[in-house]
């Protein structure tokens, strides 16, 4: 039987846990890397991912990006995306929120990748555990990072990165929405990742009303967005 995401994800990270980047890089097959890839992300995923940073702005986060994957043709779709914590992500958390995904993505969507932030500006190298994630996902995942260099006056905010974390310089981007960062800065929408959904965080928030997968005023706000 094939193993799920989630499963080759938390033993992976288990395994390696003592290894180094490099090594898991050396140890993985790089014969898959495209040339040249086409890879967009939609409007909601966007919102979130940003209403996920503005949210956490002093902090690292990390999340799930579902979609689609057409290897023949080298291209991938970012639809939706799953923040899911503000710190460094252990294996329980990555277990349970990977379990999740999978059961929300249904038949339309897969896990295609990971999406990841630095807390320190200037800081826009992906961390080794976000490499580690990412490369468990699928021989084709991509690993999408929020360049906080970037949040003003760039066309998008992102870089990409191969499975591997090796910059994705083939990668021709489009992002769904022309709006500038500082509206999700300024927006005040709460976004919910899965470690406050587990936590205690959010005081007397009932635990139904965190809600981490769909985030409802992340996805109106999207709605609104040119």
């Amino acid at each position: 039987t094939t193993s799920k995401p989630g499963e080759l994800i938390c033993a992976q990270i288990k395994q390696q846990h003592h290894h180094s980047t490099t090594a898991i890089i050396h140890a993985e097959t790089i014969n898959n890397i495209s040339m040249s890839t086409t890879g967009s992300i939609s409007k909601i995923a966007h919102s979130k991912i940003m209403l996920h940073a503005a949210q956490y702005s002093r902090s690292s986060i990390h999340g799930i990006l579902l979609g689609t994957h057409d290897a023949d043709n080298n291209t991938w779709n970012a639809v939706d995306a799953l923040p899911v914590c503000h710190s460094v992500p252990t294996k329980p958390l990555l277990d349970m929120a990977f379990r999740l995904a999978e059961a929300y993505c249904g038949e339309e969507m897969d896990i295609i990748g990971w999406y990841t932030a630095n807390a320190r500006i200037g800081d826009n190298t992906p961390i080794p555990t976000a490499v580690k994630v990412a490369s468990a996902i699928s021989n084709d995942s991509v690993l999408v990072m929020v360049n906080n260099s970037k949040l003003v006056g760039a066309k998008h905010p992102y870089d990409v990165f191969d499975k591997h974390g090796k910059p994705s310089q083939s990668t021709e981007l489009s992002v769904g929405s022309a709006a500038e960062s500082k509206v999700f800065f300024a927006s005040g929408v709460k976004c919910w990742d899965f470690e406050e959904h587990m936590s205690n965080e959010s005081g007397n928030v009932a635990l139904e009303d965190k809600d981490w997968l769909v985030n409802k005023e992340a996805v109106a706000l999207a709605s609104e967005l040119q």
